[in-house]
Formats: C-alpha cells, structure tokens, sequence
C-alpha cells in the first residue's frame, strides 16, 4: 500500500480514473499462488499491469521479471487489466511452472515462473 500511496503522491499529474469492468460473476478472487509481483494500481490507462515492483527472491524475480514490465498473457490467459490478472493467478498452482509474457521498453518477452505458496 505504501508503493501506490508514494507512487500517487509523487506522480507529476493525479491519475486518471478509468472504469474497468467488474467480473460477470461477481466472486471474488481466492489467490493460493504466490508470484510476487507488484502491481501498480494507479497506472490504469495501459493494455496489461504495469508492475511497480517484484518481491525480492519471489518467484517472478526469480523468472527474471522487473518493476517497470506490463504482463500480457499469464498462463495461456490474455491479460488487459487487473481482473484478468488476479484471476489468471487463481487458476495457478503451486509449484507448477507457467509462461508469462511482458512488455519491457516495448519488446515483447517471455519467461518461465514458479509460483509458490502464499502461506
């Protein structure tokens, strides 16, 4: 919380509102899986998440993602906004080896990553 707090409060314009859509269902998300990524909320103008950051020695870092990259697809699954992120990672188990794409400095990259448990 307190990366988005900075990340507001630094920026040099406030952020835009932008609506995104609620899921059909209207369950919420039951994350199991641990990637350990950083999402930064206040970037919502963008096709993907952005991430602020990655956890040190987390999963994602280990797979060689960074603060700064823009996840598109996780898992065989397209990703345009933190619905589609959080409940890609739902449907991970642990332990199981996933590809994830991202979009660094605009190139498109893939990688490998582990997810472990959240306890």
């Amino acid at each position: 919380m307190g990366l988005i707090g900075r990340s507001i409060a630094t920026a040099e314009k406030a952020p835009v509102f932008i609506r995104q859509e609620a899921p059909k269902d209207g369950a919420r998300a039951r994350l199991l899986a641990y990637l350990g990524t950083i999402p930064d909320y206040a970037k919502g103008d963008i096709k993907g998440v952005l991430l602020s950051g990655v956890a040190k020695n987390g999963p994602a870092e280990k797979g060689g993602i960074r603060g700064g990259d823009i996840i598109t697809e996780l898992a065989g699954k397209k990703i345009e906004n933190i619905y589609d992120y959080t409940f890609a990672i739902e449907a991970l188990k642990v332990n199981e080896e996933v590809e994830i794409e991202i979009s660094r400095k605009g190139e498109t990259l893939r990688f490998k990553v582990t997810p472990t448990s959240r306890e």
